[in-house]
């Protein structure tokens, strides 16, 4: 059996966040009456669990149970607030798609900007270019600034720079939540083809259907807690029926 790719031990991770309306009224009627005017926002609590080379892990769980901040701690974004986690190698990491965007260039230098956050070299870059406007089905757009494009061709151009650099380690949230079922489908294919047996991936979306088809385990988060973790389809399938269950109570 391999070693642990990854590795999270107790994870834990606070904010701490206004306790009410923040004005200076109230800041100075706290301070006289020595009140706290922050408060303590647990997010993830004791989270635990390893990761081998090569698996596709999918973590499920409403909006607020810790999720992106999962995400966030795995691909060294934040620091835990209690706890370790270790990694084998640094992620290439897809959470906000518009991240590195500068929308007063042209899409050609955005693929080269954002494919520079992504690890990208300039002459691989260069190759992969007709293919990543295939992709994103801006061919005929590259010389246009990006700023004239739509909020789904932004997405389809950041998730198309993505999955055409290289990486082993990758994490990525919702890359399909804002485009067309046309762009869906063709991501779905290019995603399987290009998450290959050798790549180890962690993603997070609320369709389960894409999950448990790219991912081979799930973790259910839960409160900020691991409520589930095993084989995907019965994880992500037992989420769903709860959640159906609470909309309909």
């Amino acid at each position: 059996m391999s070693d642990p790719y990854v590795i999270a031990e107790h994870v834990s991770k606070h904010f701490h966040v206004l306790s009410q309306r923040g004005t200076t009224f109230r800041a100075i009627k706290a301070f006289l009456k020595r009140e706290p005017l922050m408060k303590k926002l647990n997010v993830l609590s004791h989270v635990s669990f390893e990761m081998k080379r090569g698996e596709k892990i999918a973590i499920v769980g409403k909006n607020g149970a810790g999720k992106t901040t999962l995400l966030r701690i795995l691909a060294g974004i934040y620091e835990p607030s209690s706890g370790e986690v270790y990694t084998e190698i640094a992620p290439k990491v897809l959470l906000n798609f518009w991240t590195g965007f500068n929308m007063d260039l042209t899409v050609i230098d955005n693929v080269y900007l954002c494919g520079a956050l992504f690890g990208g070299e300039r002459k691989l870059l260069a190759r992969s270019l007709p293919r990543i406007l295939e992709m994103a089905e801006l061919s005929t757009l590259g010389y246009s600034p990006a700023k004239r494009l739509s909020l789904g061709q932004i997405q389809r151009l950041s998730l198309s720079i993505f999955l055409n650099t290289p990486g082993d380690f990758l994490i990525f949230d919702e890359c399909l939540a804002f485009v067309d079922k046309g762009f869906a489908r063709k991501s779905d294919a290019f995603i399987k083809e290009h998450i290959s047996d050798h790549k180890t991936a962690i993603m997070a979306s609320h369709d389960g259907e894409f999950l448990k088809k790219h991912c081979t385990r799930a973790i259910w988060l839960d409160k900020g807690s691991i409520r589930m973790d095993g084989e995907a389809r019965r994880v992500i399938s037992e989420y769903e029926s709860v959640v159906s269950g609470e909309a309909t109570e």
